[in-house]
């Protein structure tokens, strides 16, 4: 399978599909990270856009929570794909390139919105990264309702590959022009593994040199 020749991940009964005929299946253009966030290109392996994986994913909690192929197409760094053999490391080309173009950055804000509300967190201010917990109330499964946060927060700490995403996410941060939320994102987590311990696990506690170390000026570490 590849970007252009994959399984429909959005109900298609493993329908396949090429999207892009002029290009073999087995081909992966030149940098693929800056083509999926230009929407030129589908990811590997759910065969979505960018702008398609906006619209049908934000929200859906259980296909962010199971699905593993997106989060490197969303947040690419400079490290091979882990758990995603189809998605390719960020070269510095494409860093420079998305970091300044208008519509990959405006493209990068929802991905982390979408992402940002998959872990119960909100963002108050697009110009500083100021994030908050989503005190919004929703319904339960068991007919009862819950803060948002609290629903997302219990996922976060159950599902523990989600730090090795936060990881991801604070390094691509850094890398695509949006220090700024990097280290909001840190003084969030931060807070709440080990101020308010609303997250402190023994896996989250020791994520937290990391998620420090990623932040690039000695003295913001």
């Amino acid at each position: 399978g590849s970007a252009c020749c994959t399984e429909d991940s959005r109900g298609g009964g493993g329908k396949r599909r090429n999207r892009f005929p002029g290009i073999a299946c087995s081909a992966l253009p030149a940098n693929p990270n800056k083509a999926f966030y230009l929407n030129e290109l589908p990811s590997r392996p759910d065969n979505l856009i960018i702008d398609e994986m906006h619209q049908e994913w934000s929200g859906q909690y259980d296909i962010l929570e199971e699905k593993h192929g997106y989060i490197q197409w969303l947040f690419p760094i400079r490290e091979s794909g882990g758990m995603n053999w189809g998605s390719q490391r960020l070269g510095d080309g494409e860093a420079a390139f998305m970091s300044q173009d208008p519509a990959c950055r405006a493209r990068y804000l929802l991905s982390y919105r979408m992402m940002l509300d998959f872990y119960g967190i909100q963002l108050v201010d697009e110009r500083t990264g100021l994030l908050r917990r989503d005190e919004s109330t929703i319904e339960t499964n068991f007919g009862g309702s819950a803060a948002h946060w609290k629903l997302r927060f219990r996922n976060l700490k159950y599902h523990s590959h989600n730090n090795l995403r936060l990881s991801r996410i604070i390094q691509a941060h850094q890398l695509l022009g949006f220090p700024k939320y990097a280290k909001s994102l840190v003084l969030f987590l931060l807070g709440e593994v080990l101020g308010t311990g609303e997250l402190q696990t023994p896996e989250l506690v020791q994520s937290v040199p990391y998620w420090i170390k990623y932040l690039k000026s000695k003295e913001e570490q």
